[in-house]
């Protein structure tokens, strides 16, 4: 069986999830480097994960050196992306990243030039809302046509958390540095990000938008090119409720689609992320065979290893993830100016 050499790149509390998530893939794949600036990350997770006598660097140019290394894994801190995914595939490795890609719009251009030089190597990105088995349904019906044209929807996305003192920092916690003490590089892009990253995955392209934003979330309008409407909504929720009970309501001039998440209940087995569509049929449920959410890593390196040994289409390319980095930069600029505000495609420039 061929086995894919994976460097992780990055070795904080995200790279827990996708080393977890490479280990469950049946021996198609080894870990074969780790880097991060901070060298006890390494060791942590060399530790947490009984990875023996895997090679660990503070360089990432050093682990791109390796030919047991042919595919990156990226999980470090999001202003370090571009830089380290430009440097991957001129090394000749396939990439896999953590969202974003495309800090500011100039950065979107320059990204899909590279994705179109490098066309040969797989280039994924970790929007984790795409990998669960049930969006990953609701998309197939939606292409189906089940509940026939979309008309609009609601999507929402939040983390439990402590909401105590939400209201005591109105712009928000200003973060200046990582864990290891780098000052991080600020953006152009809105915080939030999988849940429109999912509005654009099941509903394709924006038109315009107007948002705006709270120290609890961020709020969305988007108008479709296909002239469909989305409300979207991505926020905290209290740690003592239900993470987006709703998920997904999306009205078609046929029917329904909704997903939800099931609350905490006392001696019942864990609380799962289902779905259901109602037509002119009747009430469907919408049936997978796994029930990967966290943030679908397991979905995630699994479509990521058939693309490389199969050619299986990648369930969120670099190009596409590019597109959602300028809708993301839309969100910020509707937001900061209070208007409603056009998505533009870099393609161009002068």
């Amino acid at each position: 069986m061929k086995k894919l050499g994976i460097g992780i790149i990055g070795c904080g509390k995200v790279a827990g999830g996708h080393i977890r998530g490479w280990l469950q893939q049946g021996g198609r794949v080894r870990i074969a480097a780790l880097c991060d600036l901070v060298p006890e990350f390494c060791e942590e997770q060399r530790t947490r994960f009984n990875l023996g006598k895997v090679p660990a660097f503070t360089d990432y140019r050093k682990l791109l050196a390796m030919r047991a290394v042919q595919a990156v894994d990226i999980c470090s801190q999001s202003d370090t992306h571009s830089e380290i995914i430009r440097a991957s595939l001129e090394a000749g490795k396939h990439v896999l990243t953590e969202k974003p890609v495309g800090y500011d719009l100039e950065d979107c251009r320059l990204m899909r030039w590279y994705a179109k030089k490098y066309s040969h190597l797989k280039m994924a990105v970790a929007y984790s809302l795409r990998y669960y088995p049930v969006n990953l349904a609701a998309r197939d019906l939606l292409a189906r046509g089940v509940i026939g044209r979309p008309v609009y929807a609601q999507a929402v996305h939040n983390h439990p958390h402590d909401l105590a003192h939400v209201f005591d920092h109105p712009h928000g916690p200003h973060a200046e540095s990582d864990k290891g003490g780098r000052y991080i590089h600020g953006s152009d892009l809105t915080s939030s990000t999988h849940v429109f990253d999912l509005c654009r995955s099941l509903l394709g392209e924006v038109k315009d938008l107007f948002a705006f934003r709270e120290p609890y979330g961020t709020f969305v309008m988007m108008r479709f090119t296909s002239g469909a409407l989305a409300q979207a909504i991505s926020g905290t929720a209290s740690k003592f409720g239900v993470a987006a009970p709703n998920v997904l309501t999306i009205q078609g001039t046929e029917g329904v689609l909704v997903t939800f998440n099931e609350p905490r209940k006392p001696g019942l087995a864990e609380p799962r992320y289902r779905g259901y569509y109602q037509n002119e049929s009747g009430y469907h449920e919408i049936e997978v065979t796994t029930h990967d959410t966290s943030h679908g890593d397991f979905t995630r390196c699994q479509n990521f290893l058939d693309a490389v040994f199969d050619d299986v289409p990648l369930i969120a390319p670099l190009e596409d993830a590019i597109r959602t980095s300028e809708l993301l930069h839309a969100i910020r600029d509707s937001h900061d100016h209070e208007i409603r505000v056009p998505v533009h495609w870099q393609t161009k420039t002068g």
